[in-house]
């Protein structure tokens, strides 16, 4: 017989996830859990279907469970941080974002989100060099880009936020969002 594994019902709960065979891929995660409890793995995994479903707070503890277990575990303080962002717990989103780049200086998910709570407080300067540092690892998205172009833009740098721009629209022509800030670019520079 062959033996049982976290990394096989990791997989088999991923795909049963995928298919939308919701309560099989569950009940692996679940399983996985119980082969190894100290894994933070399943816990993640799990927190990802209560995001799906929209089932917060389930997804709030087992995130916490996860970060509890591994400190490092970037991705769950990351999205454990968003939720507290959602909730106005900005003190709590800040920590768990800090303690993320502390362990990892370079995820740009983080960087982007850290950078919202320091637009918050008025400090864009450090934001846009959040913006600028998580766009240079994340070149590709969108929504990283597209709020560093309105930084730029509101920094006074109006030619680089006019490139990001155009490349943003080159990508994603009928972007509302982009076709705003470059009516808003246009409207005051010849």
């Amino acid at each position: 017989s062959y033996g049982d594994s976290v990394q096989l019902r990791l997989g088999l709960g991923t795909a049963y996830a995928k298919e939308g065979r919701v309560d099989d891929a569950i009940d692996q995660f679940r399983l996985a859990k119980k082969l190894e409890p100290q894994n933070p793995d399943p816990l993640y995994a799990l927190a990802s279907l209560d995001e799906h479903f929209g089932r917060t707070a389930e997804e709030k503890e087992n995130l916490e469970k996860a970060v509890a277990l591994d400190p490092s575990f970037v991705a769950a303080r990351n999205k454990l941080g968003a939720l507290f962002l959602e909730e106005g717990k900005t003190a709590k989103a800040e920590a768990q974002f800090r303690e993320a780049l502390r362990w990892n200086p370079n995820t740009e998910g983080v960087l982007y989100n850290l950078s919202l709570i320091l637009d918050e407080r008025g400090e864009t300067a450090g934001a846009l060099d959040l913006l600028k540092k998580a766009a240079a690892l994340d070149p590709d998205s969108l929504h990283i880009s597209l709020a560093l172009a309105e930084h730029l833009f509101a920094s006074g740098n109006t030619a680089e936020a006019r490139l990001l721009l155009e490349g943003i629209l080159r990508r994603d022509p009928r972007n509302t969002r982009a076709l705003e800030a470059m009516k808003k670019l246009s409207a005051t520079s010849p």
